[in-house]
């Protein structure tokens, strides 16, 4: 017989840091490589069996180099499929990271993108689907107000 078409749900947690009017995207993520051609969350990684969110975002910030001593907030949980597989994500993020001390602090092909130059990207093949998705909410609820 054949394997269950039924997909199992992966928990996963992901971060991104901003700062004023932009947000941090990189174009690789080392910890989970999955978008590689696309800039995307620089904090993503599947949930371990018996872990908690908040430690499984330290081992993904502590995965990148940067500072572990941060204090996230939860924006939202949602589903998100794939043609492999089923996500629950926990989405979060960090407001005012410095963008001096990251740049320092990082090689991993990251800068931070401002709100105007995602909006005149948004649909060009340049971000991860996921973050085009996630994206909207960060418009409507961390900036509201703030773009165009």
């Amino acid at each position: 017989m054949g394997v269950s078409a039924e997909k199992q749900l992966h928990p996963i947690v992901r971060m991104y840091f901003i700062d004023d009017d932009s947000i941090f995207l990189q174009k690789e993520n080392f910890c989970e490589p999955r978008n590689i051609d696309f800039w995307d969350a620089s904090a993503d990684t599947h949930v371990y069996y018996g872990e908690s969110m908040e430690d499984a975002l330290r081992r993904s910030v502590g995965c990148m180099c940067y500072n572990e001593d941060i204090s996230p907030a939860f924006l939202l949980k949602y589903v998100y499929k794939t043609e492999q597989e089923e996500h629950l994500v926990f989405l979060y993020y960090v407001k005012h990271a410095s963008q001096i001390e990251m740049a320092k602090q990082t090689d991993f092909f990251g800068k931070f993108w401002p709100l105007w130059q995602i909006e005149a990207n948004l649909g060009q093949g340049v971000f991860s689907p996921q973050f085009e998705m996630e994206y909207e909410y960060f418009k409507n609820t961390v900036f509201v107000g703030k773009h165009k």
